[in-house]
């Protein structure tokens, strides 16, 4: 699992594709092959193929088991035909004058039937990325390795268990991308979609206290409890009809069914054993769709709270003058404990999901592929709200 470490270069090099802007194209057998280098050492005898494997084994044990994406609830729909997503929104009617009780005054002119139009948005989602990953299995190169057809289907297992390891993970990754852009634009804009928890806290000592940091904060009681409070009141607020926690001054409500909640495990783990038990339940944040994370992008290269709570975010435009591509950072910040969202904030259309092959007789080799088409999308007018820490 290299790639989890990887994710935050993978997000600086990828991230136009939570909007659908570029095709990732992976194609890489180096999984199952680090693997047996981890137990083999000789250096003679090798196949040519591999590199790694010492002619006639006499047992195969493969610990190539198969992965399952702990983190696939962005995966929304699978259609078929067409590509544009349409999202309609009509804006909630507002109350006008009754006329009933104007009959007989000065200035009552009877309109009969007249024509309310409602005011009525739409968005169109129309761009498409694909990514494929394969790997080549050779009819009889490898056959030297084996003493029997059962050690030999044991290691075919374990390449094909790779390859569908390796689609797991890559939907993993699309995930964490997809939401990692979603906080990055809510931390971008102004407005009261991004709370601070450390510096609500903090405003809430007296004068002559020192304030907490991000560490002390996950270790203290109070402060964890005012921040499960903090959390718990705005998921209240969103199911009321508002304008203000989305990106674009839409009126949106979110009923709790439809209310995603996620939470870094860092922080929920902090509760459940720091606060006492007769506050809290099992969850502090009553929604049928809330669920913990390791971390938003990655866990870097120690799983520290600065690596797992970071979401760092870029994207690339063409400038209209000069023709060249142009890369700015959306949002950099450590301390991401949370985000809230309506379900269909964003997420990511299924287009296709194949297998394919191609067969070379003449060097009696296969190349299997797995492909996957999609749409990832973000729709800034849909409620979303960030929650982190970070001094002030």
């Amino acid at each position: 699992m290299a790639t989890v470490n990887q994710v935050y270069a993978l997000l600086n090099t990828v991230q136009k594709m939570a909007y659908g802007k570029i095709a990732v194209n992976v194609i890489d057998t180096s999984s199952f092959v680090a693997l047996a280098q981890t137990v083999l050492s000789s250096d003679g005898n090798k196949d040519l193929y591999t590199n790694t494997l010492i002619d006639r084994i006499g047992l195969v044990l493969s610990d190539n088991r198969l992965y399952n994406a702990d983190d696939n609830n962005l995966i929304k729909r699978q259609y078929e035909y067409a590509v544009i997503m349409q999202k309609i929104h009509v804006e909630p009617i507002e109350a006008e004058e009754n006329p009933e009780w104007l009959i007989g005054s000065d200035d009552f002119t009877p309109e009969y039937a007249p024509v309310l139009k409602p005011v009525v948005k739409q968005k169109l989602f129309h761009n498409m990325v694909t990514w494929e990953l394969g790997v080549t299995v050779p009819d009889n190169m490898l056959k030297t390795a084996f003493t029997n057809e059962v050690q030999f289907g044991a290691f075919m297992v374990a390449i094909m268990n790779a390859l569908t390891n390796g689609v797991e993970l890559m939907k993993e990754r699309a995930v964490d991308i997809t939401r990692a852009t979603m906080i990055a634009h809510v931390l971008h804009s102004d407005g009261i979609s991004s709370i601070n928890l450390l510096d609500e806290y903090n405003g809430t000592l007296p004068a002559s206290s020192t304030p907490l940091t991000p560490a002390e904060y996950l270790q203290s009681e109070k402060a964890l409890a005012h921040g499960a409070m903090l959390m718990s009141l705005t998921a209240d607020r969103l199911q009321r009809f508002n304008s203000l926690f989305n990106g674009e001054g839409y009126n949106r409500f979110t009923p709790r069914e439809f209310l995603k909640c996620d939470v870094l495990n860092v922080l929920d783990y902090a509760i459940k054993y720091n606060v006492k038990p007769v506050v809290f339940n099992e969850r502090f944040i009553e929604t049928p769709n809330y669920k913990t994370v390791p971390y938003w992008q990655g866990a870097g290269t120690d799983y520290g709270f600065n690596s797992i709570s970071k979401v760092h975010v870029s994207e690339t435009h063409t400038d209209t003058e000069t023709g060249e591509d142009v890369t700015t950072t959306v949002a950099e910040q450590t301390g991401v404990v949370g985000v809230m969202y309506d379900e269909e904030a964003c997420g990511i259309n299924i287009f296709a999901d194949e297998s394919a092959y191609e067969r070379n007789d003449r060097a009696h080799y296969t190349t299997h592929y797995r492909q996957m088409t999609g749409q990832y999308y973000y729709d800034d007018s849909e409620q979303v709200v960030v929650f982190y820490l970070a001094t002030a």
